[in-house]
């Protein structure tokens, strides 16, 4: 092991309503900020970049092996107003409170990774690769992150204080799964990763897996992309719920040192059987998601992000989400989430504070009635000041 880093993330937030996600945007130097910016490391580094495989061809150095330590943590206060509903996602007290264990392992034959979450006793992603004809097929294998929420997922990084609902809540898979991955490289044709995981499985009416039972069956994902110099757009698909449900995801991003445009929209396609009478119908879900972040200067990066999820349901369209239960409402149906923040490295203690504000707007149906067009309007502010800290 020739390094191991620990990274805290110590933040207090006001009116807090949703996760907190991380991202390293500290460097020793100007430069490697800059790098930064311009081309993150993504959260899922076998899908972007060749050099993501990690296999070092010189039998001179054959092996090498990588451990870090990540961990953050924050403070949400309870919402004043008690008698109205909050977003699901509402916790109060110690919140954003996070450890994970982080392996890389690489020799001339394999790569490994590994993330365990101490806070939730569970592995987070497991993968072993073998890499074949000079890094242009490579097979992978162990809980690997799916191919699914556009650029968005594919770019998680720190600096990504909040996720659009869709990948929050509403992708049909979790973020990573068992599976199988075949990935083929090419330097004028991009990268293609194909999937074969298990399918999901029966959940609520307005879920995934209306038709599927059982896991025990094959389910796909496919994600393609090319970089042209700055440019890199992005096609993803997906099919389940026994081949009845399908995903589409159309992304493009636009990045150098001084901005990082990020956009993507997606249309899942939700296949649903009535229990009372058999009869079927589609649930379509539509999310455009944009993201912005801007370097002023070498110590100020600006950040912005919009989203906005719709679900038209196949045989009548109800204009709001779930009514609330025990005071919480949960984001299956509509929602729009707009956010702004500004970050000031500090590169020369390796402190990053910010500050942040997030809206969510979303309408719910009146637990009183039966009509579905009778709704009311919920808007949950967040406000975030935190500081990044690197040791």
């Amino acid at each position: 092991m020739k390094r191991t880093h620990f990274t805290a993330f110590l933040c207090s937030s006001f009116l807090a309503s949703s996760p907190i996600f991380g991202q390293d945007a500290s460097s020793d130097d100007t430069d490697v900020l800059e790098e930064e910016l311009a081309e993150p490391e993504p959260a899922d580094d076998a899908a972007e970049s060749e050099a993501a495989a990690r296999v070092v061809s010189d039998p001179q150095t054959a092996q090498v092996a990588t451990v870090s330590f990540d961990g953050k943590m924050g403070y949400a206060p309870s919402v004043s107003d008690e008698s109205a509903p909050k977003l699901v996602a509402d916790v109060a007290g110690w919140r954003f409170t996070n450890l994970d264990l982080k392996v890389d392992y690489s020799s001339s034959y394999v790569t490994a990774e590994a993330d365990y979450d101490f806070n939730l006793n569970a592995m987070k992603f497991f993968e072993i690769s073998r890499a074949f004809w000079d890094n242009s097929v490579i097979l992978s294998f162990g809980n690997i992150r799916v191919a699914q929420g556009g650029n968005e997922s594919a770019f998680q990084s720190n600096h990504d204080l909040f996720l659009s609902p869709y990948v929050e809540q509403l992708t049909p898979f979790a973020q990573s799964a068992p599976a199988m991955q075949l990935k083929l490289v090419s330097e004028s044709a991009g990268s293609l990763r194909m999937q074969l995981l298990q399918d999901v499985t029966r959940r609520e009416a307005d879920g995934p897996g209306y038709y599927t039972t059982a896991r025990h069956q094959p389910a796909v994902a496919f994600d393609w992309h090319i970089v042209f110099g700055k440019v890199t757009p992005r096609i993803q698909f997906g099919s389940y719920d026994s081949n009845h449900s399908n995903y589409k995801t159309m992304g493009i991003r636009v990045a150098n040192k001084h901005v990082a445009v990020n956009y993507d929209y997606i249309q899942d396609l939700r296949y649903r059987v009535d229990n009372s009478n058999n009869t079927s119908s589609i649930n379509r879900v539509q999310s455009m998601n944009l993201s912005l972040d801007l370097k002023a200067n070498q110590n100020i990066i600006l950040k912005g992000k919009f989203s906005d999820l719709g679900v038209i349901q196949g045989e009548g369209d109800v204009f709001g989400n779930p009514p609330p239960v025990e005071g919480y409402v949960l984001i299956t149906d509509n929602a729009t989430v707009w956010s702004v923040g500004m970050e000031t490295p500090i590169l020369q203690w390796n402190l990053t504070p910010c500050a942040h504000y997030r809206v969510t707007k979303v309408r719910y149906l009146n637990d009183d009635t039966q009509n579905l067009n009778d709704t009311k309007d919920l808007t949950s502010k967040e406000y975030f000041l935190g500081i990044i800290m690197k040791l």
